[in-house]
């Protein structure tokens, strides 16, 4: 989905592409993406799948092969896999575990959608690790759908994936991340705490990066949403760091790639220490916002996280 300012709207399906199990660029081997997978300790799972902030999560797609076909500017280590394969998600997980990201965010785009039918196989991979997954409601931005067309939806994944045990809680709710368009207004919010009924623990993203403070009752917690900057924040509630902007359609980046500039807002989300830092994103590749490894930065982004998120939080 294209999150970016002068929205583009990302089209749904395409052509199905051939899994290529571990098929990787030129600069990463075989051995040296598995040594990551297979040396990276897991942690146990808890009873609770409460997690205590500072929480650390990175926005997910799960919506491949359906987007390949939107020329990335770089090439995935994995080649240009299935999202539902079960190699493909214990490698994003464990590389994510390496990177000290607690949580990914999956992009949702309804009941029955591609996206969704992918959901279960991401909460049953992460089980054997000490890994979360919510959910990225991505039709708010795009439909501003009505209180009975949200509850209904929030009905559905509350009953489908809400008491799994790898689906993230805060506070003892299950956690779900909206994507707000950016004229939203606070009848949006009144709709959703209606349709809520207080059973979710909600992030809005923040219009424009602001806060909306006539009605921010409404809603747990903010976050922003913009690959276009290197550093987002919005104090006591999150900061969001991006490695670059890059459609695959155009022929200049937004944001041009700079690990040393990666590393500093890296630390300085560390040092603020926001209740959520944020990744925009793991694997976003037709507009090349990615950490996820590739040919052509390999391994540093995900190395630089391991090492300025390892100290405690």
């Amino acid at each position: 989905m294209t999150h970016q300012s002068g929205e583009e709207t990302r089209h749904k399906g395409g052509r199905r592409l051939p899994v290529r199990r571990l098929a990787l660029s030129a600069g990463i081997t075989a051995a040296a993406l598995l040594a990551v997978v297979w040396n990276s300790p897991a942690g146990s799972t808890t009873a609770s799948t409460d997690l205590i902030p500072p929480i650390r999560a990175a926005f997910y797609y799960p919506w491949y092969p359906e987007h390949w076909q939107e020329s990335p500017q770089f090439k995935a280590g994995l080649g240009e896999y299935d999202s539902a394969d079960p190699l493909v998600i214990g490698n994003h997980i464990a590389q994510m575990e390496f990177a000290h990201i607690d949580a990914g965010i999956a992009s949702w785009w309804g009941r029955g959608s591609a996206e969704d039918n992918r959901i279960i196989a991401l909460l049953n991979a992460a089980q054997s690790h000490d890994f979360k997954w919510t959910l990225y409601y991505e039709h708010e931005y795009y439909s501003s759908p009505t209180t009975t067309k949200l509850k209904s939806d929030l009905d559905y994944i509350f009953d489908s994936y809400a008491s799994h045990p790898s689906y993230l809680r805060v506070g003892g709710k299950p956690v779900l991340f909206v994507f707000t368009g950016n004229n939203a207004a606070c009848t949006r919010l009144s709709a959703w705490w209606k349709a809520n009924q207080g059973r979710f623990y909600l992030s809005f993203r923040a219009p424009s990066g602001t806060v909306m403070n006539s009605c921010r009752t409404l809603a747990d917690s903010w976050h922003v949403y913009d690959p276009s900057s290197y550093w987002s924040r919005l104090p006591g509630y999150s900061t969001t760091i991006a490695p670059g902007f890059w459609s695959g359609q155009e022929s200049s980046p937004r944001l041009a790639r700079n690990i040393d500039i990666w590393s500093w807002v890296a630390m300085g989300a560390k040092y603020v220490n926001d209740p959520w830092q944020l990744v925009t994103t793991w694997n976003e590749w037709p507009e090349s916002t990615g950490i996820e490894p590739d040919g052509t930065h390999g391994f540093d982004y995900i190395r630089a996280l391991n090492k300025y998120w390892s100290e405690g939080k």
